[in-house]
């Protein structure tokens, strides 16, 4: 598999559909048969080729049955094994983030990233091929050739302090000479680390507010959301719910922020007892941004009783929904008075607009 290729460092049992890898893995060094050569004995018995050679440099036989093997051009190469592991699904390596526990950057825990990545399943030997036209690449990718660089200084500077404690047990006059060169060797590795990551950190930090210059020009191309929500068996469901109970509209998505209608039939709270209550609400929040939204309960007997919440907010961490605490009667929501259709649906229109993203100021160093 290509280098240049990959996302994020990750290992095949990671991204298989099917991880029952039992039937591909080598009997002796347990390892799966990726990008090795596999081999038989005349009864059938296979092994990867390295494993092969060493075990027949010790003992001229099969591993598992005994039948005498005298060298490895003996051996029938088992294709067919080779190309059916080869064939095997695999998900994109693009599907996939680096989970939030994870604390290792060298090898990270990776988790199925089902919304925002690539949903392409394909076959091993597939992948390479796939990586060079995904749509779905990391930009962070190019990125793997510092991270290498940071392990291998990281496992420099753990070399050189072993051989620094070491040092600590011989001569006096020893011990001050070795310290003395080892320390100023660690020194100007860590000084080069840290260079290094200040690096990566500066252009990481420039692609986040070029993602957010991104965001705001498509929030000024975005359309304004508009549909409508249709609560099927509503006299049926409201009666369910008590006061502060809520029925949640599905989740939409407008300017890449996620909102969802909640509607109280029973009130909002003791102090809404009698009313109806209705909400906005912002599903996950980074940073505080500004929406324009009308809700308005349809009335289909006369459109001119259609009651029509409208107002423009910020959503922030401390205020996440907006809307009207009391707006109809509970009493009045019923067929006769046109609120309900024959056959017991409430209406609700929906319109959002998210009009800017009110993201903190920040200045690089």
């Amino acid at each position: 598999m290509a280098e240049s290729a990959k996302v994020f460092k990750y290992s095949l049992s990671e991204i298989m559909v099917d991880k029952e890898l039992s039937n591909y893995t080598c009997s002796i060094c347990f390892d799966i048969i990726e990008n090795k050569e596999v081999y038989q004995c005349k009864e059938g018995h296979w092994n990867c080729r390295q494993c092969w050679v060493e075990s027949l440099s010790k003992k001229k036989e099969c591993m598992t049955c005994r039948t005498q093997v005298n060298s490895i051009s003996e051996l029938s190469r088992n294709r067919f094994l080779e190309q059916e592991f080869d064939s095997k699904k695999v998900y994109c390596p693009n599907s996939f983030k680096i989970s939030p526990d994870s604390n290792d950057y060298t090898q990270p825990l990776l988790i199925r990233d089902e919304i925002k990545g690539c949903n392409k399943i394909i076959s091993i030997n597939e992948i390479d091929q796939h990586l060079s036209e995904c749509t779905f690449k990391c930009k962070f990718s190019k990125y793997n050739k510092l991270l290498d660089r940071i392990k291998e200084m990281e496992t420099t500077i753990q070399k050189q302090q072993s051989v620094i404690n070491k040092s600590k047990s011989s001569s006096s006059l020893s011990s001050s000479s070795s310290s003395s060169s080892s320390s100023s060797s660690s020194l100007e590795s860590s000084s080069a680390l840290n260079t290094t990551r200040a690096s990566l950190s500066a252009e990481q930090r420039l692609n986040d507010l070029s993602d957010k210059l991104s965001l705001l020009l498509s929030q000024q191309k975005q359309p304004k959301y508009k549909n409508k929500w249709i609560i099927q068996n509503y006299s049926t469901i409201s009666k369910t719910k008590t006061i502060g109970k809520s029925i949640r509209s599905p989740i939409f998505e407008t300017s890449g922020k996620e909102f969802e209608v909640a509607i109280f039939p029973n009130g909002f709270g003791s102090a809404q007892k009698g009313f109806l209550s209705f909400f906005l609400y912002l599903k996950s929040l980074n940073t505080p941004i500004v929406v324009s939204y009308s809700l308005i309960i349809l009335n289909p007997k006369n459109t001119n009783k259609n009651f029509i919440h409208s107002s423009q907010q910020v959503f922030s961490s401390t205020s996440s929904g907006w809307g009207k605490s009391k707006s109809l009667k509970i009493s009045e929501i019923t067929k006769e008075e046109g609120w309900l259709s024959a056959d017991d649906k409430l209406v609700v229109e929906i319109s959002v607009e998210v009009v800017s993203f009110n993201g903190p100021l920040e200045s690089l160093k």
